[in-house]
Parts: C-alpha cells; structure tokens; sequence
C-alpha cells in the first residue's frame, strides 16, 4: 500500500514537472479546525499557494499541514492551537523562549499578528524561517514558511505573498 502510494506520488511529480512553467499561479488551501467550545467562534486558515506545492499527506499530525514545493525549496506549514498563548504559540513554532525572537505586532483580520523570523542550523544546512500567528484569546492560527538558506533570494517574494495571503474563515455550525 505505501510502496502504491509513493509511486503514484512519483507518477504525479513527474507529470507535474513535465507541465510548461508560465507565470506562478497560486491556488487557496483551508485546514478545518473541530471548535475548542461551542461557544467559541472558530476558524479555518486559508492561505494561497503556488500551484507547485503539494500537500505532504504522510504528515504524522493531524493538526499540523505541510505543504512543499515539488521540488523541496520551501516548506509551508498550517497549524491551529488552542488553549495556548502568543509565547507558547511561538515557542512551539520557532524552540526559542519570545524573549530570543524580534517579535512584530500587527492586525490581521480583526485579530492581533504576531510575525518573526528565526534560523536554524543542521547537518544539512541553515534554514531560514517566518512565522506569523493569529491570535483570539484562546486559540493561535499559525503559519509558517521554512527554506534552506541558499533558497532564500529566489524563494523571499513567494514566502511574503504567502504570509501576507493569510485569511481567518469562520467555520460553519
């Protein structure tokens, strides 16, 4: 079943890659949420993306979406907290305490956006990380976009059009 599975997502990378590339086109992707309290309203995260980035459904978290660009430059990654705080929010995403963090404070969608930046370093490399978390009072709608270092110059104007293409959309009862 998996050996089935990995080929048939072989088939559709190699199709996709045959495709001519003309103009980016981006496509919107939502990630349902089960509401924390019935009376709390909730929300998906929608968000655009290019046409070449295709969802990783081997995710192990149900929670988390990932999103990569068929030829691994960049990562995009869709996540609901609740019941979780601005810093825990962004402990979670970054592993560094808020105090280590350039933390920017601005409205989206009605709610405060908490955006940073950070690095990391691994055997493979740096990488070069955005976040940015909505945040109602109780429950955190994060985003964030990962890439290796070296794809920083040709990946920036993708990785601020998907940022600033973030939308809240209440979910329907």
């Amino acid at each position: 079943m998996k050996k089935s599975i990995l080929i048939l997502m072989m088939i559709l990378v190699f199709v996709l890659a045959a495709c001519g590339r003309g103009q980016e086109e981006f496509e919107t992707v939502r990630d349902t949420v089960i509401p924390v309290s019935a009376t709390k309203q909730m929300y998906t995260i929608s968000v655009l993306l290019p046409d070449d980035t295709l969802e990783q459904t081997f995710s192990d978290l149900d929670e988390v979406h990932v999103y990569q660009q068929e030829d691994g430059a960049y990562e995009v990654y869709t996540q609901i907290l609740t019941n979780m705080g601005v810093e825990d929010a962004l402990r979670t995403l970054t592993g560094q305490d808020s105090e280590t963090l350039t933390v920017l404070k601005t409205d989206r969608c009605g709610l405060p956006e908490y955006r940073t930046s950070w690095y990391t370093m691994s055997e493979q490399g740096g990488r070069v990380h955005r976040a940015s978390v909505l945040y109602d009072g109780s429950v955190c709608y994060c985003v964030s976009f990962s890439m290796p270092e070296e794809n920083t110059e040709a990946w920036s104007k993708s990785m601020q059009t998907i940022l600033d293409s973030i939308s809240l959309n209440p979910v329907e009862s």
